[in-house]
């Protein structure tokens, strides 16, 4: 509104009279409640509907809450079961180790009660035997079985490997029980080399059989009373690694021969077998000339 027409709106309110100026207040008071009715009604609505957003947020926010508490609880499930998986993948996997190495304890332990070894002096040979296969043999050479030390040493036909080491003295260590407990007494050596007497891969068994490499002293050897079988080195250290202690051995029973110190035989030397001896072939027969005509009439007339 203009300044003019403010002035000339006044000057017509001063020309109306009281009845007229009382009407025309109540319109404009109509007037202005009507629009503040409107602009009431107006900011009602918008009040309205920001308490429907608030409501729907709230209701979604809720909603979020709820769905982020489950995803919480899914998620915790999830782990607690990819834990216990692990933990079962894990025992599973050490009780397949375990069972692994109880079957392999199982297969040694079966391998150990199969093999046994049979000494055949019939053909001299060790039969190293699982089962009814024969796995190897090994040759020797005292056929029948040489006893060092003493002149018929009793034996028995079966008995166990009892001991194995890779260099052996000729003194085993003694047990005794007594009140006090199970008492041992240890070997006495002295100063003499080990692997002089008995030599390398020495296999004891519970009888006086003993399997044992070539010997460096025949003194010392035959000053220890036990069966010999006389093997080579290379058969000795065969059979010292694939023998197992507890494995039984077989003896075909052949009687014993005795050996002296001044003549031993020696497990290195070995008679070589007698080659055939090569027939000579007979000289081919000569040829005959054939004769000329005048001797065949000769003959013929004859």
């Amino acid at each position: 509104m203009t300044p003019a027409f403010v002035k000339k709106t006044l000057e017509r309110a001063q020309a109306l009279s009281a009845p007229e100026i009382f009407r025309l207040a109540s319109l404009i008071l109509l007037i202005l409640a009507f629009g503040a009715q409107i602009q009431i009604s107006r900011f009602g609505r918008k009040m309205r509907a920001l308490e429907e957003s608030r409501r729907k947020a709230a209701d979604y926010a809720a909603e979020l809450r709820s769905v982020r508490q489950v995803k919480a609880g899914r998620s915790a499930e999830t782990k607690a079961a990819m834990s216990d998986m692990v933990k079962a993948k894990r025992t599973l996997y050490e009780t397949g180790l375990a069972l692994q190495e109880e079957k392999r304890l199982l297969e040694k332990q079966l391998e150990i009660m199969t093999t046994y070894l049979e000494v055949d002096q019939e053909t001299s040979k060790i039969n190293l035997s699982r089962g009814d296969q024969v796995i190897k043999d090994f040759p020797f050479a005292y056929s029948p079985l040489l006893s060092v030390g003493k002149e018929n040493i009793p034996f028995s036909s079966l008995c166990r490997i009892t001991a194995k080491e890779r260099f052996a003295a000729p003194e085993r260590g003694k047990t005794e029980k007594t009140e006090a407990g199970l008492q041992w007494s240890p070997p006495e050596s002295g100063e003499t080399a080990r692997d002089k007497a008995l030599g390398e891969f020495v296999v004891f068994t519970d009888s006086p059989l003993v399997f044992h490499a070539p010997v460096a002293d025949a003194a010392l050897h035959n000053a220890y009373p036990h069966l010999c079988a006389g093997l080579t080195l290379y058969s000795a250290k065969a059979l010292y690694d694939k023998v197992f202690i507890g494995n039984k051995v077989l003896i075909k029973a052949v009687p014993a021969r005795t050996a002296t110190e001044d003549a031993m035989p020696s497990p290195k030397s070995k008679a070589k077998p007698r080659q055939p001896e090569k027939k000579k072939a007979a000289p081919a027969a000569k040829k005959q000339k054939p004769l000329p005509k005048s001797a065949k009439t000769k003959r013929a007339a004859s």
